[in-house]
C-alpha cells in the first residue's frame, strides 16, 4: 500500500512537471496565446490540487500509521514513569512515616531509659547507704566490744597489780611487825598444819 501511494505520487508529480515543461504551441495571435496560457494554468492547477491531495493523503497515512504507535509508546512510557514516581513517592512517604514513628518511639525510649536510670541510681544510692550504715554499725559494735574487752583486761590487770601490791604491802607490814621468834612460831605452825593435812589425806 505504501509503495502504491509512493508510485502514484511520483507519477502525478512527473506528469505535472511534464505538462509544465511542455512547450507552448506557436500562434501568431496574442489571444490564442492567452487562451492557451489560461488553459494550461487550469490544467496545472487541477494537477497541483490532485498532487497536493495525494501528498496530504500519503502524509496523513504515514502519520496515522507511525504516530499512533509512537504516541502509544510515549503514553505508556509516561504512564509507566508516573506509576514509578507514584510508587517511589508512596515508598518515600512510608519511610518518612516509619522514621517519624521511630523518632517518636526513640523519644519515649530515651525518657524510659532516663527514668529507669534515675530509679536505678536512687536504688543504688539507697543500697550503698544501707550497706554503709550496716558497716558503720558493725564497726561501732566491734569497737564497743574491743573497748569492753580492753577495759576488762585492764581491770583484771589492775586487780592483779593491786592484789600483788596488797600482798607485798601486807608482807612488808608483817615483816615489820614480826620478830624473828614470831616468824619461827608462824613457820612451825605452818609445818604442823601441813603434817596434819597429810595425815588426814593418808
Amino acid at each position: 500500500m505504501k509503495r502504491l501511494l509512493v508510485c502514484l505520487v511520483l507519477c502525478s508529480a512527473s506528469y505535472v512537471f511534464a505538462q509544465h515543461e511542455a512547450p507552448a504551441p506557436a500562434h501568431n495571435s496574442e489571444a490564442a496565446q492567452e487562451d492557451h496560457a489560461a488553459k494550461e494554468e487550469r490544467d496545472l492547477t487541477g494537477w497541483k490540487w490532485l498532487n497536493f491531495a495525494v501528498l496530504v493523503g500519503l502524509l496523513g497515512y504515514l502519520i496515522a500509521k507511525n504516530a499512533s504507535p509512537f504516541f502509544q509508546s510515549r503514553t505508556s512510557e509516561i504512564q509507566k514513569g508516573i506509576a514509578e514516581a507514584t510508587a517511589l513517592k508512596q515508598k518515600a512517604d512510608a519511610q518518612a512515616r516509619e522514621i517519624e514513628q521511630r523518632m517518636a518511639g526513640l523519644d519515649a525510649e530515651i525518657n524510659k531509659m532516663r527514668t529507669e536510670a534515675s530509679h536505678e541510681l536512687h536504688a543504688e544510692g539507697a543500697r550503698i547507704h544501707a550497706e554503709t550504715e550496716q558497716m558503720l554499725a558493725k564497726i561501732h559494735s566491734q569497737a564497743e566490744q574491743d573497748i569492753a574487752s580492753a577495759g576488762k583486761a585492764a581491770r583484771q590487770a589492775l586487780k592483779a597489780h593491786a592484789a600483788a601490791l596488797a600482798v607485798e604491802l601486807a608482807e612488808t607490814k608483817l615483816r615489820a611487825r614480826l620478830s624473828a621468834e614470831g616468824q619461827n612460831t608462824l613457820v612451825d605452825g605452818f609445818v604442823k598444819d601441813l603434817r596434819a593435812t597429810r595425815t588426814e589425806v593418808n
